[in-house]
């Protein structure tokens, strides 16, 4: 990870494998506690998997293309999963389709900050 990757409140995984929260960034060093501080090389992002989009909030919807994840509360995007690589679109309410906006999305620290560079709020997750 880098620290151009991260914004505070992104969850990333320590060491051990436990997940942390980042609180304070600098180039080389990350704070997830007052009494933690990492190496930014020692934090590993958190792989995006249906589990955790639905701990996310989003939900499961079917189109004519087949299924896809929307947010429950708000549908600022839409979230699908071909070949095994998660792509990222917006609805074209004009002519029904969806266009994609970003592909290879991997981690939910990428999605924590497309969420909020979308809606403007931090996304909720329930881990």
């Amino acid at each position: 990870m880098k620290a151009t990757d991260l914004r505070l409140g992104n969850l990333a995984l320590n060491s051990s494998n436990e997940t942390v929260i980042v609180l304070e960034i600098s180039k080389t060093l990350v704070k997830t506690t007052p009494d933690n501080i990492h190496l930014i090389s020692e934090l590993k992002p958190i792989p995006l998997t249906e589990e955790i989009l639905v701990k996310c909030g989003f939900v499961i919807a079917e189109g004519v293309f087949g299924i896809y994840y929307k947010h429950n509360e708000k549908e600022a995007f839409r979230i699908w999963e071909e070949y095994g690589v998660w792509y990222v679109g917006k609805k074209d309410y004009g002519n029904g389709l969806t266009f994609c906006i970003k592909e290879h999305l991997k981690h939910l620290h990428q999605l924590q900050n497309l969420y909020f560079a979308l809606v403007g709020e931090e996304l909720e997750i329930n881990l």
